[in-house]
């Protein structure tokens, strides 16, 4: 094949891909599918001595049959999408056996789906399809599953038993509990309330807050600002993620143009590292520094239930505990206690303030 032809092929792939997935799909991590045979399709497999075999790791229970997800996506407010199995079962009549491997469930096209003999085929229709957010996750329901004609088919001549394998037979209902690889964010604010022992500090310098740009001053007191999420993702255990802000504070010292001031933008909270980070940009430059670029603003001590996630999906983080990183302690000593004729006010270590935030995923 050649390199122009392997290209489109490529290409064809990854736009089949992009419109299989419903937009704002997040990719599945862990799961599991269970289906419970109905009364009468079990009735039936009894009466005419079908054994439903178990391939690993799916697991079948009497009646209950446990597939484990194995990847996918879901759009988790209406829970469009698809989710991947591992393992199946297998049908067995006396010495014939027909196996079904690779479950997939499409709640788009309302289908159940399978590989028999490496061909993947429609194995039934799902009817009384919904779903509902479990904190992060996404569970989808199906009131009714019923046998395809083409499986029908299929099952009838290769295990010769055309009475239990009727096209349109109920043959159970699904719960289905996913959880996702990772979560957006869709919209959510990040507040920081000051310190007081800080911000006297910073008046003592003649140096006031600001909010810089779409941030807002929610409070006086404590001197509370907030700023909105415009990119972020977490974890699905909140062990790990990342919010950014696209905007900050400024802090100047005094009046007019040539006044020193110092703009802490954009601001990054990393839920691993427990850190606050922030563009640094003292300014006039000369003779302040100018722009510093990103680094270490402030340490945050998330506490144990501090994060907390409801059951729409809402993630909150509690007032938390901020002290100042070393980095950033001297860029503010450098732009106002400097400029004073002082010595250096801030050290790291010490309270900054303490950040919440609240944010919608999905």
């Amino acid at each position: 094949m050649s390199i122009r032809s392997t290209l489109a092929a490529a290409a064809l792939l990854i736009l089949a891909l992009t419109l299989a997935a419903p937009a704002g799909a997040e990719p599945l991590a862990s799961g599991k599918t269970t289906l419970t045979l109905s009364d009468g399709f079990f009735r039936q497999l009894k009466k005419h001595g079908v054994e439903i075999v178990q391939l690993r790791p799916a697991k079948v229970r009497g009646r209950v049959i446990t597939l484990p997800v194995r990847g996918g996506q879901l759009e988790s407010k209406s829970g469009a999408g698809r989710v991947n199995h591992r393992g199946g079962i297998g049908f067995r009549a006396g010495k014939r056996l027909v196996t079904l491997r690779d479950f997939s469930l499409d709640t788009v096209k309302r289908s159940l789906s399978a590989k028999l003999g490496g061909r993947r085929l429609i194995f039934a229709a799902a009817s009384g399809l919904s779903s509902n957010r479990d904190g992060l996750g996404v569970d989808v329901f199906a009131k009714d599953l019923r046998l395809s004609e083409g499986a029908a088919a299929i099952l009838r001549r290769k295990l010769g038993l055309p009475g239990v394998f009727a096209s349109g037979r109920s043959l159970a209902a699904s719960i289905t509990g996913t959880q996702p690889a990772a979560v957006t964010v869709s919209s959510g604010t990040v507040s920081l309330a000051l310190d007081p022992g800080f911000e006297a500090k910073l008046q003592s310098l003649e140096v006031t807050t600001a909010p810089f740009e779409s941030a807002t001053l929610l409070s006086g007191s404590p001197t509370t600002y907030s700023f909105a999420v415009v990119h972020g993702s977490l974890a699905p255990d909140l062990s790990s993620g990342v919010l950014v802000t696209a905007t900050g504070l400024r802090l100047t010292q005094g009046d007019g143009s040539s006044a020193p001031r110092l703009l802490l933008a954009p601001l990054s909270l990393a839920l691993d590292s427990r850190r606050v980070s922030s563009g640094f940009d003292a300014r006039p430059s000369p003779p302040l520094a100018g722009p510093l670029g990103i680094a270490p603003l402030a340490a945050i001590g998330i506490a144990g239930g501090a994060v907390g996630v409801d059951s729409d999906g809402t993630v909150t983080m509690a007032d938390t505990a901020a002290t100042l990183e070393p980095y950033a302690a001297d860029p503010l000593n450098e732009a106002f206690a400097k400029a004073k004729g002082k010595a250096p006010l801030f050290a790291a270590g010490e309270p900054f303030g303490s950040f919440a935030f609240t944010l919608q995923t999905g």
